[in-house]
């Protein structure tokens, strides 16, 4: 397996944002660093990441947003990324130890993790998040201990960071956190929507055809050639 000095804290600090959700690999490329213990070198700039992607999507290579994040970090990441065939390109680079420094949502069970682990392949993460490293994550691990249980392998070691979304009213600072998922079949809107349109959120059918209408309007005015300016980003502006 190749020498590589992983976990900078500028990659850390970029994967606990969000933007990226690793497992990644070690091995030999730990290095000097002990297992459970953080590796100081910080010398290495480029990174490769192997990962899946839509056949439909724009790619990560023109993403202005992470393209930032990796001027800002000093730190320049080479995209791997497939829409076919990506279970058996990540084991054949496994079984060929044939590794990039991470993979990203290839689909790895808690089975393989715990093994990967075990066996070096993929390095613990554990000793990185924390404040120094990884604030946001550390801080919403430290929130909600029952992700932190589910990432954690039978080993204590955590081999892969999770990617997640808090849907529920909690998330717009509300005093209860009612989830949208005890609802079945639920139905969301924009409001900020509905407040270029001067309407209020629906509670009845009537109002939301109304709302319908609205937004309907608004797309025959476009259709039209119209200019339509509205204080957000909207869908026909």
């Amino acid at each position: 397996m190749k020498k590589t000095n992983l976990w900078k804290r500028s990659i850390s600090g970029i994967m606990a944002a969000g933007i990226v959700f690793l497992a990644a690999c070690g091995g030999e490329g730990e290095g000097d660093a002990e297992k459970g213990t953080v590796k100081t070198d910080t010398s290495q700039t480029k990174f490769t990441v192997m990962g899946g992607m839509s056949a439909l999507s724009g790619g990560y290579e023109d993403n202005a947003v992470l393209n930032q994040m990796q001027e800002n970090a000093g730190i320049n990441i080479e995209w791997i990324t497939m829409s076919d065939s990506l279970a058996e390109q990540v084991n054949i680079r496994i079984g060929t130890d044939d590794l990039p420094d991470a993979f990203q949502a290839v689909g790895f069970s808690n089975y393989d993790l715990s093994n990967y682990g075990k066996d070096g392949t993929f390095i613990d993460l554990t000793p990185y998040l924390t404040e120094e490293y990884m604030p946001n994550l550390a801080k919403i691990l430290e929130e909600h201990p029952e992700i932190r249980s589910a990432i954690t392998m039978n080993d204590g070691g955590i081999y892969g960071l999770p990617a997640a979304e808090q849907m529920g009213t909690a998330g717009i600072g509300a005093d209860k956190d009612y989830s949208i998922y005890s609802v079945p079949q639920f139905s969301m809107i924009n409001k900020a929507w509905l407040d270029d349109l001067g309407l209020s959120v629906p509670t009845t059918l009537d109002e939301l055809h109304t709302v319908f209408k609205g937004l309907s309007g608004c797309l025959q005015s476009l259709c039209r050639g119209e200019k339509i300016i509205f204080r957000r980003r909207f869908c026909c502006d």
